[in-house]
């Protein structure tokens, strides 16, 4: 009975514990249930916040690329715009300095086509001549006007040639007029030019320094030398003397003996050679005679072959024929030279007894 009692008082002990076991459990069923709910909650709200800022951020970068995209595509036709403008102030400004050039190269062409003209030539020189001393007179105007009327023929060619003597006055370029006048004019053409230019330093009957000397470097710039200079200058004088340069010849009598004084200043000293062929030494050469041999350009006590020799090339340099195409006044001028150096010939070859 005894053994009975404890047996059921076991079960029922162990009922109740497996009851109150099985409640606890339960409890924690339904504590985990709701534990494990709540992190599922938890869980799925951070699931949804992290999709949110995934989407969030997918769309900011979207967008931030759609920015960047239309911030590159705003760059790149910046910078082609920039481009294009470079290029086309670039092309502008090689269009434009195309222009320049080849305006520069028609100035060129026409200044170097205006230097054809020999007559536009001694106006160039004659302005050059004027300017030297500083001073623009009356007297070399005059001459100027009258150097014009004799080499241009209409009255409308000489208005025109007057005013396109007084622009080159107001301007200083002479950038190609040696390079022109030595390439493609002669001795003939060189010298009568020269002689135009002494005629107006003379026109106020006196050669100045600065006149002098302005023309005395153009003569260098023609590679004229100083023996052929002299040559020149005693033809000018002669024909001056006639007035071959000037309207009133009364002004051109006292020319004479300022010309023969500077010739003894240039004259050389030493005359202590002898001539085996002629010796004129012991006599007092005239002034005639003394511009005789000044024109051929040779020395009072060279010997006759020397003076022939002199005069042959002086022919054949100053022949009238070199100036056929420099206009009808400049071949007047070189045949003028012509006579001038004929008689200088006539009268050295009377003075020495040369056949």
């Amino acid at each position: 009975m005894a053994n009975s009692f404890l047996i059921v008082v076991y079960i029922l002990f162990i009922t109740l514990v497996a009851i109150c076991l099985f409640s606890n459990l339960n409890y924690l069923y339904k504590k985990l249930l709701i534990t494990f709910h709540n992190f599922k909650t938890n869980l799925n709200y951070l699931y949804k916040r992290l999709l949110q800022k995934i989407k969030t951020r997918i769309q900011q970068e979207k967008e931030w690329r759609k920015e960047r995209k239309i911030k590159e595509k705003k760059e790149r036709e910046e910078r082609k715009k920039e481009k294009d403008k470079e290029k086309k102030e670039t092309e502008e400004k090689k269009k434009k300095k195309e222009e320049e050039e080849k305006k520069n190269r028609e100035e060129e062409a026409r200044e170097k086509e205006k230097y054809k003209d020999y007559r536009y030539c001694v106006l160039v020189l004659l302005a050059k001549v004027m300017k030297a001393d500083g001073d623009t007179m009356e007297c070399e105007l005059d001459r100027v006007k009258s150097t014009i009327r004799r080499y241009y023929k209409t009255k409308e060619e000489q208005y025109e040639a007057f005013n396109t003597f007084k622009s080159i006055l107001d301007d200083n370029n002479y950038f190609s007029i040696w390079s022109s006048l030595n390439t493609q004019f002669d001795y003939t053409a060189k010298s009568e030019l020269i002689m135009e230019l002494l005629a107006v330093a003379y026109s106020d009957n006196n050669l100045k320094y600065a006149e002098e000397k302005e023309i005395l470097h153009i003569v260098s710039q023609l590679r004229i030398t100083s023996d052929e200079y002299k040559s020149i200058y005693s033809i000018f004088i002669e024909k001056y003397n006639k007035g071959f340069y000037s309207e009133n010849k009364s002004q051109n009598e006292n020319r004479k003996d300022h010309y023969y004084k500077k010739q003894e200043e240039h004259r050389k000293s030493d005359h202590s050679k002898t001539n085996k062929e002629y010796s004129h030494n012991s006599r007092q050469i005239s002034s005639k005679e003394k511009n005789a041999y000044a024109i051929l350009g040779v020395e009072s006590n060279a010997t006759d072959e020397e003076i022939k020799k002199a005069y042959r090339a002086l022919a054949i340099k100053c022949h009238p024929d070199n100036a056929s195409n420099l206009g009808d006044e400049a071949i007047r001028q070189a045949t003028e030279s012509m006579k001038q150096i004929n008689m200088a010939w006539e009268t050295v070859k009377m003075a020495r007894g040369i056949k």
